[in-house]
């Protein structure tokens, strides 16, 4: 099994249970990772916004593979 050494971070600009500067404190620590801010979604930018997040998932794991 291949281990993924990026990260693919999604994050609602508007959640308001993890700030998005968490995210963006996360984005800083892993240096392969892919932060991907979502304007309009809170905490779950995959059902708020899925057809973007469903098709950012597939580029991210393309490439990963």
């Amino acid at each position: 099994m291949k281990t993924l050494r990026t990260r693919l971070l999604p994050h609602g600009a508007q959640d308001a249970i993890i700030a998005p500067t968490m995210a963006e404190y996360t984005k800083r620590q892993i240096a392969h990772a892919t932060y991907s801010l979502y304007p309009g979604s809170g905490h779950s930018p995959f059902v708020e916004d899925a057809t973007r997040f469903n098709q950012e998932l597939a580029v991210f794991m393309d490439k990963a593979n």
